[in-house]
């Protein structure tokens, strides 16, 4: 298996995060937790959630808030991590989802249940149920964009499922290394 463990540090406020090679791909091994202005929050506008489970932004926020030589991850990318996974369990967090949804992290990716923020006035929840994380695929028909949605509902735990959120609400971000392509 093609996996190997290191770190990279976000020259833009000197944050640290794991990352992890999973197959050819170099992904961060924790939410993203960049403050990018309007369009990321913090989990009920809380400092000490955005540094358990990062910031939660729009689409547009998320789109700009990758640093340098790292991407917001393609449909493509999650599909390719998912299926090599074959379950939602090797990507979750060993902790931090209730006594039912705990994974095994497995791939050492650590995804953790931030919640969400509804823009349409419900404001913050599901932290610690479910956690969301955008693509750059956007909708062709509405103002909306794909992402991945694992939780520990019932019947949920065992996949990872695309889902179409409007743009305007707040999920987690994970960041994929540029690959540098040969000459």
């Amino acid at each position: 298996m093609d996996r190997e463990t290191g770190t990279f540090t976000d020259s833009r406020d000197g944050k640290t995060y794991r990352t992890e090679k999973i197959g050819r791909y170099t992904w961060l091994a924790e939410n993203l937790n960049y403050k990018a202005g309007e369009g990321s929050w913090c989990y009920d506008d809380d400092e000490a959630n955005a540094d358990k489970w990062g910031r939660l932004y729009t689409w547009d926020a998320a789109i700009a808030a990758c640093p340098k030589g790292w991407h917001l991850p393609t449909f493509g990318e999650w599909k390719n991590l998912i299926m090599r996974t074959n379950s939602a369990a090797p990507l979750k967090a060993k902790t931090g989802w209730g006594e039912n949804g705990n994974g095994t992290d497995y791939y050492r990716f650590s995804a953790l249940p931030g919640g969400k923020y509804d823009c349409s006035g419900k404001g913050f929840h599901g932290a610690g149920m479910c956690g969301g994380w955008w693509t750059n695929k956007e909708s062709k028909h509405s103002d909306n964009a794909a992402s991945i949605v694992i939780s520990d509902y019932v019947g949920d735990n065992k996949e990872a499922n695309l889902h179409y959120e409007n743009k305007g609400f707040g999920l987690s971000v994970r960041c994929v290394k540029d690959e540098i392509k040969a000459h």
